[in-house]
């Protein structure tokens, strides 16, 4: 196989595991609307389709952290500062402010009347991502992107590298993801798990080999902090002292499914499957476009809830059909943005 080929493959299943990831990021949206239909527009929280919903798609954001860690240090690190952060000013942060100014006009009581008050409401959601509930994370990433070098320094150094790599890592098992609000306890969070992804783009296919060979007992971690996780929502158990032992187990399972799903798209070489790649090109915009999109798209079948079909078969159904059709408009959208913009479309949604 010759570098191309390497590179290729290489490529290839990083990109499969952006589209798994932005699936699993709009499936746990996409259900939402089922629960708040089947329960007088309440979520039931005992609800086994909810917990099982949890369990398989809470904290997926985890798995983006993941992939910026490991594209950092494996394929951006060589060009330079410079091209890292004039990528994320043009590809992160303009469609940020792009979806922000476009989210801030209106809220629950309509549409902003005053220039001032606009003016406020833009400024105070771009620092805390309140202009839709799903675009907490990009404070998150901002900052994990600023912090960068730092964790670059500390993981490269012969000194601190060991005990940094330590310490980053435990950080999510002390310090909990607040819900979809920006704490300094969320962004220690997903720092844990972004310097993870650093670590493994340092040697991406050796630490692969080496871990394919201890399959089992990530099997066994994955499938253990799943099984804990539907007990804890089971029994209402959440925090320990001040920790949300949920988030600590979810980071363990995210972690362990993530090292499995890469070593399975890596064992596929240059046959990946073909419906990842579209939803792997346009992830950043499918992620900005979703959430008001399956909202609405969930709500539209309300009536299926006052017929005799069972709940759970009505819940199953508004979710998938939500989850397929959501997509598929953001991607849409996204093609016709970038048949009118080009590659300018990567300014304003992302991709």
């Amino acid at each position: 196989m010759n570098k191309l080929e390497k590179s290729q493959n290489f490529l290839g299943y990083i990109h499969s595991f952006r589209g798994f990831a932005i699936f699993n990021i709009v499936a746990i949206h996409a259900f939402i609307p089922g629960f708040l239909l089947a329960n007088n527009y309440e979520i039931d929280f005992a609800h086994p389709f909810f917990i099982f919903n949890e369990v398989l798609f809470h904290d997926s954001t985890l798995y983006f952290a993941l992939i910026s860690g490991l594209l950092y240090t494996a394929i951006l690190r060589p060009r330079g500062y410079t091209r890292f952060y004039r990528s994320k000013f043009y590809y992160v942060i303009l469609p940020y402010l792009f979806f922000t100014l476009l989210f801030s006009l209106g809220g629950p009581d309509g549409f902003v009347d005053s220039i001032q008050v606009y003016a406020q409401m833009v400024l105070y959601n771009l620092l805390t991502g309140n202009a839709m509930f799903h675009l907490w994370y990009i404070p998150v990433l901002l900052f994990l992107f600023a912090i960068t070098p730092l964790l670059d320094f500390l993981l490269y150094h012969p000194r601190w590298k060991v005990p940094a790599t330590f310490l980053l890592l435990m950080l999510p098992l002390f310090f909990s993801r607040t819900a979809m609000v920006v704490s300094p306890n969320t962004f220690l969070f997903f720092t844990g798990c972004y310097s993870a992804g650093m670590l493994l783009g340092q040697n991406v296919d050796g630490i692969l080999r080496y871990l394919d060979t201890q399959r089992v007992l990530l099997i066994t971690i994955a499938t253990l902090s799943s099984l804990t996780l539907f007990v804890l929502f089971i029994y209402k158990v959440q925090h320990i002292a001040w920790v949300d032992i949920r988030e600590s187990i979810f980071y363990i399972q995210k972690l362990s499914l993530s090292i499995l799903v890469l070593q399975a798209f890596k064992a596929r070489g240059s046959a990946q499957p073909p419906w990842l790649f579209g939803l792997a090109r346009d992830s950043f915009a499918i992620y900005f476009l979703h959430a008001p999109l399956v909202f609405s798209l969930g709500f539209i079948w309300s009536f299926l809830f006052k017929t005799p079909i069972p709940e759970y078969l009505n819940i199953l159904w508004v979710g998938v059909f939500t989850l397929i059709v959501g997509i598929a408009i953001c991607r849409l959208i996204t093609a016709g943005l970038r048949k009118l913009m080009g590659q300018n479309s990567r300014m304003l949604v992302g991709s």
